[in-house]
């Protein structure tokens, strides 16, 4: 970096008597001055040898800059390629020229899309910037200099074609390439696309071996680490797609093509960093262009959380997302040890009011959550998450999916929700019919008779079953309404079986809940409404079938002994009111009045739904109970033992509702904005209940079998 004059060493040297027997100590001191002087001559020629690179460098992309401006003039359409090339032409311009100009047009687009460039490696870029910088996309500019590229080998192969025109003429007609050579004298030589062709896959290979250096620093990484695949994937997002560079970064614009969509997703994810909880990502990809900025961002650190009992140590962001790390500190400052709900919760609100009184709320939305990076075998020092406030854009909402900004999306969820609909009247109507097909009256009726009138008794059955569906619903709704959640409308999910009416309705939550007791007081509220309709239908049917004539059960449906025994609950309360009805051989048919059918098809339907698996109201439970970090282990083991259940004992009403879960139901549940708070003690009480009543309803009467066996 920098050379010293070796005689003004030797000459300092030369001042030094080193024979004498002078002040050793006073020479030292001379030789260290002079030394340090050395040095800082030394430092001052290094300084100015890097400032004339740099100036260097920067008058070089000046004048890259000012070649660009005059081909492709700003804010002014993109010129032809005739006319540029008769430009190239005029101006006389060499392949040297040409690869500079093209060079620069591609640092420009790194530029654009956000990728770092360093100063001193020239093409050794670096893929995306670091995690605590806002990365500014611009995808229109990005776009503008790939057309432009694209432009200028076309403006080339027009010189070429003229080159190799002018000369198969000057051979035809004099043998002679005088003109030829002459045009090479002033660069061009008929090689001009293929040399600007060559550039561009070069400088493309260069950024592959980077993302190829980058994905292999992160296996390797991943090989010493305790980190997760899903992790991974998500951190090596881009290098797993297209090397597509021409996408829009800052907005997924839809396309009607698939794996355009899928591109621009993976694009977004390269945006996304560790920090942002998966649960969040599908609705940071569809809610389009982010409003969130860096003032935004600084604006919430130094105003919002600047003074709060939520002391920021440190912070991150992104376009459109922001996360604060910090500690939790009581109303004197000191910083809690033991936190309970009441003091995380009273810390968010006071928050919530900072936010709203600076006039961010109608903008910015934040979330309490535990640290999503934690990880317990890394993190052994600490041995829980600390919470942390991820900041989001307002248009980030589960009102939007990555399914709603298709073309025509409006059209197919109806056309969807349509369908669900027929099928669920078609499948509740069957269940009507099948309670009745083991009664002897209605099946000589409707065989030997024709008389179709008497399928007039399915329809108290057809109408109670969605009943308990619409009390099931209201409990949802009412809650949700309370808690100030919003919901969208119910889609019936129709039974593949005839022994259930309907396994209930998909109920999307369109907000995200207040915090975890709100969700599961929304989780619990509508499988408790539909349970309590339900028992109350069983225990009046029972009571009705006991005191009803000999003509009055003949019209009654026809139910098996064993039905009535496969759930506990049901044969515990059949023991309490018909006790001899317990004794019936398992394949006795039984009449009994249609209320306990209605019943015991809403009380096995809610029971199902309580189950702890993703998106069912009793994963939305258990999610609210026990945080959603566990949620995804125990929703795949009780889906696993579903199945087992199911595919062991020959339960079609189990095996279909697997399946429905796999299709519709797997994903995890919208998180709620207060992430940390734990629920109180009634309420964790309330949800193991809940399990107890799930596994009551589902598990058979002693010695038989049971709904999902």
């Amino acid at each position: 970096m920098f050379s010293v004059n070796a005689s003004s060493v030797d000459s300092s040297l030369d001042d030094f008597d080193f024979s004498s027997k002078g002040d050793w100590r006073k020479e030292a001191e001379l030789l260290r001055a002079k030394a340090q002087a050395i040095r800082s001559e030394a430092r001052a020629m290094e300084v100015a040898l890097l400032a004339n690179k740099k100036q260097q460098r920067d008058a070089k992309t000046s004048e890259s800059d000012n070649v660009i401006d005059s081909l492709f003039p700003p804010k002014l359409p993109l010129p032809p390629p005739q006319k540029l090339a008769e430009q190239l032409k005029t101006e006389r311009w060499s392949i040297e020229v040409i690869n500079m100009v093209v060079d620069r047009m591609f640092e420009r687009q790194m530029i654009a899309v956000g990728q770092k460039i360093p100063e001193d490696k020239g093409l050794d870029f670096s893929v995306g910037g670091r995690a605590d910088k806002i990365i500014q996309v611009d995808g229109p500019e990005f776009d503008r200099l790939e057309g432009a590229l694209d432009i200028l080998q076309e403006a080339a192969a027009v010189l070429d074609l003229e080159v190799e025109t002018e000369e198969q003429e000057a051979q035809n007609q004099t043998g002679s390439k005088s003109n030829v050579a002459s045009r090479r004298r002033r660069g061009w030589d008929g090689r001009l696309e293929s040399a600007i062709t060559a550039r561009r896959n070069e400088l493309d290979r260069v950024q592959r071996e980077i993302r190829n250096r980058k994905f292999a620093t992160e296996i390797n990484r991943i090989a010493n680490t305790n980190q997760s695949i899903a992790e991974f994937i998500r951190r090596s997002a881009l290098n797993l797609s297209l090397a597509n560079d021409n996408q829009e970064e800052a907005d997924l614009v839809t396309s009607d093509n698939p794996i355009d969509n899928a591109t621009q997703v993976l694009e977004t994810l390269r945006l996304t960093p560790m920090w942002v909880p998966a649960s969040f990502l599908p609705y940071i990809i569809s809610s389009g262009k982010s409003t969130l900025g860096p003032e935004q961002v600084q604006l919430l650190e130094s105003s919002v959380l600047q003074g709060s009992r939520f002391f920021v140590t440190s912070s991150d962001s992104i376009p459109g997302a922001a996360i604060f790390r910090g500690n939790l500190r009581t109303i004197s400052g000191t910083m809690m040890q033991n936190t309970t709900a009441q003091q995380t919760s009273a810390v968010f609100g006071e928050i919530q009011e900072r936010l709203q009184k600076e006039g961010l709320a109608e903008a910015v939305q934040l979330f309490f959550l535990p640290d999503p990076e934690w990880q317990f075998k890394r993190d052994e020092v600490q041995q829980a998450p600390k919470p942390v406030l991820l900041a989001l854009s307002k248009s980030v909402s589960p009102d939007m999916s990555i399914s709603s900004t298709l073309p025509n999306a409006k059209l197919i969820a109806s056309t969807k929700s349509g369908i669900a609909y027929a099928l669920a009247i078609f499948t509740t109507l069957a269940y009507s019919i099948s309670t009745y097909a083991l009664n002897p009256s209605f099946f000589k009726a409707i065989v030997n008779h024709g008389k179709a009138r008497v399928l007039a008794r399915c329809v108290p059955i057809f109408l109670g079953v969605v009943g308990i569906q619409l009390v099931h619903e209201a409990g949802h709704y009412f809650v949700a309404k309370r808690r100030g959640m919003r919901i969208g409308n119910p889609v019936p999910v129709f039974s593949f079986s005839t022994g259930l009416g309907l396994y209930g309705c998909i109920t999307p939550l369109k907000s995200f809940p207040p915090n975890r007791a709100s969700l599961l007081d929304f989780a619990l509220s509508g499988p408790f409404a539909g349970i309590l309709a339900s028992l109350g239908c069983i225990i009046a049917g029972i009571s009705m079938t006991t005191r009803a004539s000999t003509t009055a059960l003949s019209t009654f449906p026809f139910v098996t002994a064993a039905k009535l025994k496969s759930s506990f609950l049901v044969g515990s309360i059949l023991s309490c009111l018909a006790s001899k009805s317990i004794m019936l051989p398992a394949a006795q048919p039984v009449p009994i009045h249609p209320l306990f059918t209605i019943g015991h098809s809403g009380l096995v339907a809610s029971a199902l739904n309580l189950l702890p698996i993703f998106r069912l109201d009793g994963g939305r439970a258990f999610a609210a109970a026990m945080g959603a970090r566990q949620t995804p282990i125990v929703s795949v083991a009780a889906l696993l033992l579903l199945l087992s259940q199911s595919l062991t004992g020959g339960s079609a009403i189990g095996f279909a509702w697997a399946i429905i879960i796999l299709i519709f139901q797997r994903r995890d549940e919208v998180p709620a904005r207060d992430e940390v708070t734990d629920i109180d003690n009634l309420r964790f009480g309330t949800w193991l209940f809940s399990l107890l009543l799930s596994f009551a309803i589902l598990s058979p009467f002693p010695g038989n079998r049971g709904i999902i066996q």
